[in-house]
């Protein structure tokens, strides 16, 4: 009923017909899977060091874009005075600090004439006051009063503790470096004291140049992707403004420079 199963009789047949791996194949078999596992922790590696690099380069990037917006957007309007008599216009002019007043304010709903046209308050009066067709637009409006002591009128921009500062407000995070400099009409450098900084020409300033230097949230793990910034960073005079030469790091930086026109100041204003 049952087939019988036929075992060999020899012990050393016995020995023979049992399979197994030979230290060689053994040696092959661990290169082999070696091989494999260097090439998927390659793979891994280089898809962790690109994540990294992109997201500490987004955060840097957009840490700049939003303090240089804010800090053309608020400049361009250094030395607002439509009416020429509230005195605005840069008040301290430092190579990491920068301050100005401009009339921007106060005047919607004070009652007063301040443009001299013979209309108060326009611009909140149901009428076209400029005979353009339309009712109550932005342009009727007498937004300045003749001072700057309204809110927004003041703003100092400055850097401390990383955070570079409106008002003494956070608008960007792991700033490295802050740098202003200020030129004539001319485009000359004006340099007061000899460090960059404009005492007694306020005046004269006309524009600014603004150099700033963001850098990664933390240091760069050295396992994933080693980081060693050794370097000098320039303003657009050739200034060094940071030297990570004397003492390198393992964070990631990023600069951006832009030159902002006074437009309210000097030549410029309208």
């Amino acid at each position: 009923m049952f087939a019988k199963k036929h075992f060999p009789k020899n012990p050393d047949q016995i020995l023979s017909a049992k399979t197994g791996f030979s230290l060689l194949e053994l040696l092959i078999s661990l290169a082999i899977v070696g091989v494999l596992l260097s090439s998927i922790y390659a793979a891994f590696r280089s898809q962790l060091m690109g994540y990294t690099t992109h997201q500490a380069v987004v955060e840097m990037q957009q840490n700049l874009r939003a303090g240089m917006f804010r800090l053309k957007r608020d400049i361009q309007m250094a030395g607002s005075d439509p009416g020429l008599n509230a005195g605005a216009g840069i008040k301290v002019a430092t190579v990491n600090r920068l301050s100005f007043t401009a009339d921007i304010t106060g005047g919607e709903h004070d009652g007063k004439d301040n443009d001299g046209d013979g209309f108060q308050d326009e611009g909140h009066d149901c009428l076209d006051n400029d005979q353009d067709g339309f009712i109550d637009e932005p342009d009727e409006a007498e937004w300045y009063d003749g001072d700057t002591d309204d809110p927004h009128e003041r703003v100092v921009f400055d850097l401390k503790d990383g955070k570079l500062r409106r008002n003494r407000q956070p608008v960007s995070l792991n700033i490295d470096a802050l740098n202003f400099v200020y030129l004539d009409e001319n485009g000359n450098l004006l340099d007061d004291d000899g460090t960059g900084s404009v005492t007694t020409g306020l005046s004269k300033i006309r524009s600014v140049q603004i150099t700033m230097i963001a850098r990664s949230g933390s240091i760069v793990p050295v396992l994933f992707m080693p980081v060693h910034d050794n370097k000098i960073y320039y303003n657009q005079q050739g200034h060094a403004i940071l030297d990570r030469a004397a003492a390198p790091d393992g964070f990631l930086r990023r600069m951006l420079s832009c030159e902002i026109k006074c437009r309210n100041l000097g030549k410029y204003r309208f």
